[in-house]
Parts: C-alpha cells; sequence; structure tokens
C-alpha cells in the first residue's frame, strides 16, 4: 500500500460499545437483536450455526463473523441439550481452554462495534450481508488472544486495548478482503484506488480551506468530469456533499469534544458565517448546533464491568 493508503487507513476509529465472552449451550439459542452497531463474532470453542433471513452460517472454532447492523440473527450450538427451549442462555466462560465444563458447547466473544475513518468511510457502512473469515492464522488468534486476555482480567484502560485490538482485526479483514477482490464498501473502494486515498486525504486535512474540483482532479491526473464520476459511484454523494459532509463531521466532534465557541467551530471547519453552519448542521443533523452538544452532554459514559456467574463482560453504556 502506498502512503496515501496508510495515511487512510490511520484515520480509523474503532468504538467496542459492549465485548463479552459468553456460551450457548447445546441445542439452546441466542436471538441477536437489531442494533445500530455492527456485531463481531468470534468461536472460542466448539460448533454451531447462525441462521439469518438470507439463510445459514456454519460456525466453528476460529471463525470471525462480522453481522451488519439492524439484522435481526439466531445463534444455535450443536449438541445435546436436557432443556432445550427458545431462548437466550449465556453463561460464563473463564477460560478458552479445554475444559469438562465447556464440552458441546459454542464458545464465542461477541462486541458491538462502530468503525470510521471520518465522514462516508464507515469501514461496514454498506455490508448487507455477514461477512465470514477463518481465523485459524497465527495474526488473527493472537489478537483475538489478547482481547479475550483484557474481558477475563478488566483494568486500567481495558476497552482502550481491546479497541486497539479490534482496529488491527479489521486491517487484516480488510487485507483478505481486498485480495479476494470482494470490495464492497466506500472504505474498501478507496483504499483499493490511489487516487481516491489521496482526494479523500486531502479533504480530511485540508477541509477548512477553499478546495475547488478542478485542483482535487489535476492533483491526481483526472479531469474534473472522470473525478465526479467516480466519486459519486463509490460515495453515492458529490464531491462538494462530500466536502461539506467533513467539514460538518468535524463540527460534531468539535461540539462534544470541546467546549469551544459554536462561532469559533464554524470558522475553524470553513463556514463564513455561525448561521451558514447552523442552517448546513441542522439540515444534516435535524437539530442545530446547540442542541446537538446539549444531547451529546446528557449521553454521559459509564464504564461497567461485571464479573459474576453468569457473565463476564466490558460494557460501555449510555444515559
Amino acid at each position: 500500500m502506498n502512503r496515501d493508503t496508510e495515511m487512510l487507513l490511520s484515520r480509523l476509529c474503532v468504538d467496542v460499545v459492549s465485548a463479552s465472552v459468553g456460551e450457548i449451550t447445546p441445542e439452546c439459542v441466542q436471538r441477536l437483536s437489531a442494533a445500530d452497531q455492527v456485531i463481531v463474532l468470534y468461536v472460542i470453542k466448539g460448533d454451531g450455526v447462525l441462521e439469518w433471513t438470507g439463510g445459514e452460517i456454519a460456525l466453528g472454532e476460529g471463525m470471525v463473523v462480522v453481522i451488519p447492523n439492524n439484522s435481526q440473527m439466531i445463534l444455535r450450538g450443536y449438541g445435546e441439550c436436557d432443556a432445550a427451549k427458545d431462548g437466550a442462555t449465556v453463561s460464563a466462560a473463564p477460560s478458552h481452554g479445554t475444559t469438562s465444563d465447556n464440552a458441546g458447547k459454542l464458545v464465542i466473544v461477541s462486541s458491538l462495534v462502530t468503525a470510521s475513518a471520518g465522514h462516508g468511510l464507515g469501514f461496514f457502512e454498506s455490508l448487507k450481508h455477514p461477512l465470514v473469515e477463518d481465523a485459524n492464522d497465527s495474526l488473527l488468534t493472537l489478537i483475538f488472544g489478547g482481547i479475550l486476555n483484557e474481558l477475563e482480567n478488566p483494568g486500567i484502560g481495558s476497552k482502550c486495548i481491546v479497541e486497539a485490538l479490534m482496529k488491527q482485526v479489521f486491517i487484516v479483514l480488510l487485507r483478505r478482503t481486498l485480495a479476494g477482490h470482494k470490495n464492497f464498501t466506500p472504505l474498501y473502494l478507496t483504499v483499493a484506488n490511489p487516487s481516491l486515498a489521496l482526494v479523500i486525504n486531502t479533504i480530511q486535512d485540508s477541509h477548512a480551506e477553499r478546495l475547488s474540483i478542478p485542483n482535487l482532479a489535476r492533483m491526481v491526473g483526472m479531469t474534473p468530469f472522470a473525478l465526479t464520476q467516480e466519486f459519486e459511484r463509490v460515495f453515492g454523494e458529490s464531491l462538494l456533499e462530500y466536502i461539506q459532509g467533513v467539514r460538518l463531521y468535524k463540527a460534531s466532534n468539535l461540539l462534544t469534544q470541546t467546549d469551544l465557541p459554536i462561532k469559533s467551530i464554524a470558522a475553524s471547519v470553513g463556514f463564513a458565517s455561525r448561521s451558514h453552519f447552523s442552517r448546513a448542521f441542522r439540515k444534516r443533523q435535524g437539530e442545530d448546533p446547540t442542541s446537538f452538544r446539549k444531547n451529546q452532554a446528557n449521553c454521559a459514559i459509564e464504564f461497567l464491568q461485571e464479573r459474576d456467574s453468569d457473565q463476564l463482560m466490558l460494557i460501555v453504556t449510555r444515559r
């Protein structure tokens, strides 16, 4: 990969909303409710099946499955169950070693995750069907081993460590997807196209400046028409719409992470006036900057680390 591609990937931000280690007893089921985030499953031990409206996927040790957001799915374990019934059965998984207690059970790491490299570059934004990979190689096994260790032995900074490790998982999945020529999201397509990567990095780094389509096209050796056509094909929006989207994305971060006056934020992301910024922000976010900042401040993040006889979890809840 060239420098622009590496720079693009360095922007990837991963947020692990929740992560847990659990098990599905034989012939019992775990219903996976629709969520705004994707669900990442890693099979530590056992066999099972993931059922969804488009079919089913056989699960085995070492498999990684990424489930699209807002998907309804069911996990089933294989084997015999004395009291099999519909309903969730998630119990303790104190280690990933082979023990008689875990015999015949599907033991998994389950995470709710968002991953984005900025506006328009959601890692799984266009994922329609589950992404399935066999993780039985030394690198992925090592990474998931680190995630599992943090979940079993949580401490200061566990969430940060899990997120850093999950980012590595996604980069490995990206490598495999590109090698298989299965590009299906804007991020994949951008990584595969050095010219688009350069344009995106320029917009991300210079979003507050006056950016012209002819200058961007000249920079990558394309005509303005060819660049705009390719951009709309990949991102589903015009180049000018994307530039404004990046500005508003940066503004959203400043509103939630700083106490800067709204007028200063508007100027820092390239808007000539607060009124113009407020109109554009409301159109995209559905609320004005002041209300957005207030509502985000009320979403205090509380970290809960639960260790009891039934579950082992590292959870982030919003209240």
